[in-house]
């Protein structure tokens, strides 16, 4: 087996429950239709490695952004800040841009990540697709 699948694999692999807990209560809306799309490509069991949109491929892969400098893995630490891209829509499921530095990424030819940063809530898990 060439291990260098095994990350990609993994970070995909543990996407998937945190994918779960973010469509609860957000059944109907756009973006649970989104991640709904996204985990169905999770779990396809296939692999197309061109850098394309989510939406037009069988499979997809996702990674994770987490770490930083200053924290390492005290996640708690992060200074990359969440703003909402539509002034007072911060609400779960709002767009939001993410402002910081990442230190490491884990599978970064993935097509989507789980990336984290601070909101008003406090540390918060985003996804960011590829395109």
């Amino acid at each position: 087996l060439d291990q260098g699948v095994c990350c990609p694999i993994t970070m995909t692999f543990a996407a998937i429950p945190a994918l779960d807990m973010a469509m609860v209560d957000r059944s109907k809306s756009e973006t649970a239709a989104f991640l709904r799309s996204f985990r169905e490509k999770l779990t396809s069991g296939k692999y197309c490695a061109k850098d394309v949109p989510i939406s037009s491929k069988d499979g997809a892969t996702c990674g994770m952004s987490m770490t930083e400098k200053q924290g390492g893995s005290d996640v708690r630490a992060n200074m990359t800040e969440a703003k909402p891209v539509v002034p007072g829509k911060a609400a779960a499921g709002d767009a939001f841009w993410l402002v910081g530095h990442k230190w490491f990424t884990s599978a970064p030819m993935s097509d989507a990540f789980l990336t984290l940063a601070q909101s008003k809530e406090g540390v918060s898990c985003f996804v960011v697709p590829r395109w």
